[in-house]
């Protein structure tokens, strides 16, 4: 009787699975037909095809479940393996490629100096390569992320001047504000925006020579910028693979209902050509 119950649990979780699924990929076609930024549209082609991936798939598996159709089932449980498979492997990878960065937390500054050598060689290698640090350099351009910082620094420096005392000190920075936005710290600057290359102190760091105060300069070209994205990235896949591991379980959960109810399915089969 319980397993039984696996044709209909089957199909009731690809029914809901079909259910997102077309929901994601309404919401992706309106995403890409509005969208004005060309980081976004990186994004959509991807998105899509998943979404059509997991649209096929969740129809095989309930018209296989619900419908007794064995070779949809087999379908299914076919293309569930290799996205165990795939999963796995995915999360495995994401977990070598991201190993711990150590950001040294500048004195007095409140924000960490990231380097490229934190990181390892693949993912050097994708940002040092200037075809693909030119689109991420437009993407950060996009996305503002130095315009939104220079505000916040500039309300800071006249609240500090209206109340007649020294201006707040300064927020803690993301990783790619501080790599790309600020003035490298060993250059012996302050942390205003409008620092010039002329008033930089001499240094060994190459990206003192990077710096400029030009709003569509300042240091998205230095390597601590680079190093910032590459901790960015490593967080957010880290969490990623964090979730993959719930997906995991969530799959070979679905799977072993699935190979119960292809079970099923062969077994009345074979009952049917024998009456």
């Amino acid at each position: 009787m319980g397993c039984r119950l696996s044709n209909s649990l089957l199909g009731i979780l690809n029914f809901l699975t079909l259910v997102t699924s077309l929901g994601l990929l309404v919401l992706v076609v309106w995403l890409g037909a509005n969208s004005t930024s060309s980081c976004e549209r990186v994004f959509h082609r991807p998105a899509i095809v998943i979404a059509v991936f997991l649209v096929v798939a969740s129809i095989a598996g309930v018209l296989g479940s619900c419908c007794r159709v064995t070779a949809l089932l087999w379908l299914y449980l076919a293309i569930a393996f290799l996205l165990i498979v795939a999963t796995i492997g995915l999360t495995a990878w994401v977990f070598l490629v991201t190993n711990e960065a150590a950001g040294r937390v500048v004195s007095g500054q409140g924000y960490g100096r990231y380097r490229l050598g934190d990181y390892s060689h693949w993912l050097q290698r994708r940002v040092e390569d200037e075809a693909n640090w030119g689109k991420i350099r437009v993407c950060l351009m996009e996305a503002q992320v130095c315009d939104i910082l220079d505000g916040v620094l500039m309300l800071k420096n006249l609240n500090g001047e209206l109340s007649g005392g020294p201006p707040p000190p300064p927020r803690s920075l993301s990783p790619i504000q501080a790599g790309c936005c600020h003035p490298p710290a060993d250059c012996g600057v302050s942390g205003d925006l409008l620092v010039t290359q002329s008033s930089m102190k001499n240094s060994s760091d190459g990206d003192c020579s990077v710096w400029n105060e030009k709003e569509d300069k300042l240091c998205y070209d230095c390597r601590t910028c680079k190093a910032g994205v590459l901790e960015n990235v490593r967080h957010n896949w880290r969490n990623l693979a964090i979730a993959n591991m719930v997906v995991i379980v969530f799959l070979v959960v679905v799977y072993s209902i699935g190979c119960c109810a292809f079970r099923n399915n062969r077994n009345d089969s074979r009952q049917y050509w024998r009456t």
